[in-house]
């Protein structure tokens, strides 16, 4: 079923059990999948709001292919999930092919030419092969608290 928040998506995007799917032009299937990181903010009040949000390659295509669809249909995923303010996105770069700091350029590319004030990101993680920032709504009512646990997340997700 397509996904009525994905209406003015580059691709057609379906939900699934995992996330949302969606196939480029090329044939490379995607999903966009979330977990719980509730985890990595333990004791905190906005760790129920807590998403790992990431992009997988699943199949098909040629992966060398540059195709900023991709990253839009990516990004209206990332701004329909913080619709809800008091959401916390942690996103890490795919690394199963080696690419996740090209990726990591690339969002952090983008998300300076489109973000408009409305999000803000912090990069917890880019060294050693591990890409990954944490992103709100600059109108997330945890700001203070979330950010004052940025360093022990750093931490974390770099062990």
């Amino acid at each position: 079923m397509t996904s009525p928040l994905f209406t003015h998506s580059p691709y057609q995007v379906t939900s699934t059990e995992q996330g949302y799917a969606f196939t480029t032009d090329l044939g490379e299937r995607y999903l966009i999948y979330f977990s719980d990181a509730s985890g990595y903010f333990d004791g905190l009040d906005f760790a129920p709001h807590a998403l790992m949000m990431g992009l997988a390659r699943r199949s098909g295509g040629d992966p060398l292919q540059h195709d900023p669809r991709i990253l839009a249909t990516l990004m209206q995923s990332l701004e329909a999930s913080l619709q809800d303010v008091k959401r916390v996105l942690v996103y890490v770069c795919d690394q199963s092919d080696g690419k996740q700091e090209y990726r990591h350029k690339l969002f952090g590319l983008w998300f300076q030419r489109h973000n408009a004030g409305r999000f803000v990101r912090h990069v917890v993680a880019a060294a050693n092969g591990l890409y990954a920032s944490v992103i709100y709504s600059k109108n997330n009512p945890f700001t203070s608290e979330l950010e004052d646990s940025l360093p022990e997340l750093t931490n974390k997700i770099n062990q």
